[in-house]
């Protein structure tokens, strides 16, 4: 997973998922950042954020995007990209 935050400037940071937990009112989202620094970053999700997230994935064009994601994936065995493009200004 690749992300950015404003507070680094452009600076892109690689994360891998890591688990998902209910903890009182939260869903516990935990993450790793493995490069350039290693850090556990979590994410305290109230409901009606996980709400917002599940509507935002049936979206026909995210629907899409997953199912032909697993189709390829299942007959590539889900490499990682050798050399991810680099994104615009995601």
């Amino acid at each position: 997973m690749r992300t950015r935050s404003t507070g680094l400037g452009s600076t892109e940071l690689t994360q891998k998922f890591d688990c998902m937990e209910p903890h009182q009112d939260y869903l516990i989202i935990k993450m790793d950042t493995v490069e350039p620094v290693q850090w556990k970053v979590r994410v305290a999700a109230t409901q009606l954020d996980v709400l917002s997230i599940l509507k935002g994935l049936l979206k026909p064009k995210v629907v899409w995007w997953v199912t032909s994601g697993l189709i390829v994936g299942v007959f590539t065995g889900f490499k990682k990209a050798k050399n991810p493009r680099p994104l615009d200004d995601f």
